[in-house]
């Protein structure tokens, strides 16, 4: 018998007792890791003095949705207490109970529920939305089924588990893979050969590997693309073929992990991929599963239901990605298919979301882009005069920092570091496509304001190494007076560069971020809107919250002034000027183009304090949810065939975001054609030609000016970036890709908004003394994208 043979039998001889017991402790340790990974950050985050606090977010949700469904939409231990005490105290069971997983016992069960509890419990405040986040969760809930585990140094389990559960655990790996793999390759076309070339510079966080590999000669690069293309796609199917097949599989997927591992950064990504394999070395188990499972009152019966319908439900959620895996079930487009009751099933979804009981996964965009990393550059002053840089620990910010090995330890701060740098977050318009999932997360402010109003406030001694580097605030030192961010490009420097200066990077200003902010005094009570603030989109989240009392009262008989202010009498003063000054004023502004908003945003500030200001932005939304809740029937009743093309829609708008648009341009028409429509709402069509993005958004830019700003500006950079003089997402057919994007248009209002977005706000008068200095990108005879300044000096050369 040779080596190989020898080495096959020998696996086919592993107990699955044996197997299950080490994947239990590994699937622990993994546990272990994730919660001693929190236990720094986890204070700096949800804290009483962390950048978000629990507490308010918790305090919120209380007073908008006031019944007990709150319990359900956002689930959480801290209902009991959202202080510190309480967020210690989760953190610790939670290494206990993994700690108790790795040494094992007859309660495994048990630990594993407290895992799975306290991780949910943590989401809503520190937000576990990273893929690794997403694949711990479903990995430990199932966990709670597997079998008990003898004590150390045994290391078998008591029993095999149910065969079922063997499937679900590799059916998980191959979702991630393909997810993946799904994400990355459809739409690349032979420019897209070198995308590892960008992608070693550009990730979140390289490794020192990483940032040496950028380096590796070109047919490399190309090589390892074919590899990753051969084990994200064909490979992850044949884990679900138990035997020598499902075997490689695990073992190829594995090394796939140990290379990424090297060369980034993904906080236990790799680790719990890695773990999931080891379920491939149980050959006997899953060939067990039958039908007569599911009705064997003896068996496993519950287990194995309960595997098939998450099975199902990945089934449905697979066509999705990682980036929009907490808002997909609340997507409008969704509730468009007909018959209605087919929607059961992400109904379904929906509401078992909060307990994250099943995930899309696909990351990182399918184009080759440059090798080059933005980054938003935070200085503070304690002066007013001179400004002081503030590092990240990891995540780099200046030509002098060194790449780090981090992994498995997840630095949540650091990680997001470069998507606050494009400006992606909850704030922006697209909320309604890729957002979090939680209506609080679309405010006035993004992350970064946050950040810079906990500096101000002099909390950021209490966050050590979380967001920082050490000692960058040092205790007993007063807080700055002012902070101001600016946006930066990296790019890696050439070995004989380094050796000669010892830098790492070359930095370059390309942009603003945030200008010179102070501190604001009623920072915390904006933080958090009322419903009737919430995105456009967020029509779900509107339904289920204390907003409905509008329409109920309205339903009631009450007149439309006193139905508008149910739940919020504060409003009935302003009643009055809303219809009297404010909407007249807007009627008799231009707005087929934004070139007057800014002076039309000075005016009224001007003219109104900010308390009146913020009365009138909430009645606009509430009249606006009046229409609402008429609209919707007539916009949902044609189903998906208008996103098709096959049916004119009942109500002539392209999607729904469109919709919201169209209503404030009808309440700008005044209040009769407000109550016109409200009484015959077919007749919003009158008013549908003439809606443009320009005139239909104007009143949310108004009221959200300096977010829109940044996210203009932020969406030029993404564009330089990510479309490097060719289109990110295409399909290589141009028909094929205009007719993909005409549908795209028609289910997301934003594909059309970006557009439009970037033009907006150009020059000195919007940039605060930053600004905007974007690279250009293109593609050279290699397949390689650089700069177009490097074009143009190579070509000098020749």
């Amino acid at each position: 018998m040779n080596e190989a043979s020898f080495t096959l039998a020998a696996l086919h001889g592993l107990s699955p007792v044996l197997v299950w017991g080490v994947f239990s402790r590994l699937l622990g340790l993994t546990f272990l890791i994730s919660f001693l990974s929190l236990y720094n950050q986890v204070l700096s985050i949800a804290g009483e003095s962390g950048v978000l606090p629990a507490r308010l977010l918790l305090n919120r949700a209380r007073e908008d949705f006031p019944s007990w469904k709150r319990f359900v939409y956002f689930p959480t231990l801290l209902w009991i207490s959202p202080g510190n005490k309480m967020l210690r105290s989760l953190n610790v069971l939670g290494v206990l109970a993994a700690a108790y997983i790795v040494v094992g016992g007859p309660f495994t069960w048990l630990a594993f529920a407290c895992c799975y509890v306290v991780y949910v419990s943590f989401d809503r405040a520190i937000g576990f939305a990273f893929p690794w986040d997403c694949v711990l969760f479903e990995a430990g809930l199932f966990g709670i089924f597997l079998p008990p585990t003898h004590l150390l140094p045994e290391l078998t389990a008591l029993a095999a588990p149910a065969p079922a559960l063997c499937w679900m655990y590799r059916l998980l790996v191959a979702r991630v893979l393909l997810g993946f793999g799904k994400f990355k390759f459809i739409g690349s076309t032979k420019d897209d050969w070198l995308y590892l070339k960008g992608f070693f510079i550009n990730q979140p966080m390289c490794s020192p590997i990483g940032y040496r590999m950028y380096r590796l000669p070109l047919i490399l690069m190309k090589l390892a693309m074919l590899m990753m293309f051969i084990v994200e796609i064909p490979v992850p199917p044949l884990m679900l073929v138990p035997g020598p097949l499902g075997l490689a599989a695990g073992a190829l997927i594995s090394a796939l992990m140990l290379g990424i591992w090297s060369s980034g950064n993904f906080g236990y990504f790799n680790l719990i991929i890695i773990v999931l394999c080891v379920s491939t070395y149980d050959m006997t188990t899953p060939r067990q599963l039958s039908a007569s499972m599911l009705v064997d009152l003896q068996g496993p019966w519950f287990v194995t239901w309960l595997v098939l319908v998450h099975s199902l439900c990945a089934l449905i959620a697979f066509p999705a990605n990682s980036f929009c895996a907490q808002s997909w079930t609340y997507w409008t487009a969704l509730r468009r298919v007909r018959p209605g009751f087919l929607t059961w099933p992400i109904t379904f979804l929906r509401i078992l979301h909060p307990f994250r009981f099943v995930h899309p996964y696909g990351v990182f965009p399918p184009k080759a882009m440059p090798a080059v990393r933005c980054i938003p550059l935070i200085e503070v002053s304690w002066d007013g005069q001179s400004w002081t840089e503030c590092h990240h620990q990891f995540s780099p910010t200046a030509p002098t920092s060194k790449p780090h090995f981090v992994a498995p330890h997840h630095p949540r701060g650091d990680q997001v570091a470069i998507y606050e740098g494009f400006g992606l977050g909850d704030a922006s318009m697209l909320h309604g496509l890729i957002g979090s999932g939680n209506p609080y997360g679309y405010t006035k402010l993004t992350g970064a304001h946050v950040l810079v109003q906990r500096i101000l406030e002099g909390h950021a001694p209490s966050y050590g190494s979380v967001f920082f580097e050490r000692d960058t605030f040092p205790e007993g030192k007063p807080a700055p007076v002012a902070v101001r961010m600016t946006t930066h490009m990296l790019t890696a420097t050439t070995t004989a560069e380094r050796k000669q200066t010892g830098l790492y990077w070359n930095r370059e200003y390309i942009g603003p971020h945030l200008p010179e902010t102070r501190i604001m005094p009623s920072f915390w009570d904006e933080i958090f809107l009322p419903p009737e603030l919430w995105h456009l989109e967020d029509a779900i989240w509107k339904r289920r919250s204390k907003l409905m009392q509008i329409v109920q009262r309205l339903a009631a008989g009450d007149a439309i002034d006193r139905a508008v202010i149910a739940g919020a009498p504060e409003l009935e003063p302003f009643v009055a000027p809303f219809w009297s000054e404010f909407l007249p004023k807007l009627r008799a502004t231009d707005r087929s183009h934004w070139q007057g908003l800014p002076d039309l945003v000075e005016e009224l500030r001007a003219r109104h304090d900010k308390a009146t200001l913020f009365a009138f932005e909430r009645l606009l939304g509430r009249y606006s949810f009046m229409l609402v809740d008429k609209l919707d029937p007539i916009f949902f009743d044609a189903g998906l065939l208008p996103v098709f093309g096959l049916r004119k829609p009942a109500l002539d708008v392209k999607s729904y975001l469109h919709q919201g648009m169209l209503i404030h341009l009808i309440l700008c028409e005044g209040r009769e054609v407000f109550e016109r429509v409200l009484a015959q709402p077919l007749s919003a069509n009158d008013y549908a030609p003439q809606l443009t993005v320009s005139n239909g958004l104007y009143c949310t830019a108004l009221f959200r000016f300096e977010l829109f700003v940044f996210e203009a500006q932020k969406m030029r950079l993404l564009q330089t970036v990510m479309e490097p003089k060719r289109v990110q997402f295409s399909m290589g057919d141009p028909k094929l890709t205009a007719a993909l994007d005409q549908i795209a248009m028609r289910l997301f209002g934003a594909v059309e908004i970006v557009p439009f977005m970037r033009e907006q706000f150009r020059g000195p008068r919007f940039e605060g003394g930053q600004p905007e200095h974007y690279p250009s990108f293109s593609l050279d005879a290699s397949g390689v994208v650089v700069q177009d300044s490097e074009l143009a000096a190579a070509a000098a050369a020749e």
